[in-house]
């Protein structure tokens, strides 16, 4: 019965695992809204760096098929295993019980509880596979989103630049508008001056 609790403690801890996902990989973190909503969220769908980020954070959120497919037949293994406890524990204190029966679960017990061993390893390899996958895929996120703020930054300083320069160019517009009117003033004025010297 020692054994089989510690399998059984053993499968609820891969569950709750399951359950309950690390949140260092999770999609909807800090990147993906400082994207949305910063300077550059009205160039998505034409920025290649921003379409290339949403690909990647909607890929980390669609589970995959190789890792749920063992989730299900150790959830499925765990509820026979249990079942079948349970029956052996009524059957044992049950004074009625014959050997025979006892000795028929406990064998369908130990093939469960290889089943289910051999299920848990396959889903923590997969798991293990998917952790490396989702680091890899955290990390070029990072240095998307890195690229973004610095492209970003960059478009603001080109946007400071480009005030700067239409101010100059009013300016210059101003005082060649200035240089116009004064020379129009002095070429009216010369016919009058030419008349007095004569």
């Amino acid at each position: 019965m020692g054994v089989s609790e510690t399998e059984t403690v053993k499968v609820d801890m891969v569950m709750n695992v399951v359950e309950r996902p690390s949140g260092g990989f999770s999609a909807g973190g800090g990147i993906s809204s400082g994207i949305t909503s910063g300077p550059l969220s009205g160039l998505i769908g034409r920025n290649p760096n921003l379409v290339e980020l949403e690909d990647k954070l909607l890929a980390m959120q669609q589970p995959e098929s190789k890792t749920r497919e063992p989730l299900l037949i150790v959830t499925e293994e765990r509820d026979k295993l249990r079942n079948l406890l349970n029956e052996f524990k009524r059957l044992k204190n049950d004074e009625a019980g014959d050997e025979i029966a006892s000795g028929t679960l406990v064998q369908e017990l130990e093939s469960s509880l290889v089943k289910k061993e051999l299920c848990i390893k396959e889903l923590e390899s997969s798991f293990h596979v998917q952790k490396e996958v989702n680091t890899r895929q955290y990390e070029e996120i990072k240095l998307l989103n890195e690229r973004l703020n610095n492209e970003a930054r960059r478009i603001k300083s080109l946007e400071r630049e480009g005030d700067w320069l239409r101010s100059k160019v009013s300016l210059l517009e101003s005082s060649y508008n200035s240089s116009v009117i004064e020379v129009c003033n002095i070429v009216n004025q010369n016919p009058i001056q030419c008349k007095i010297q004569l």
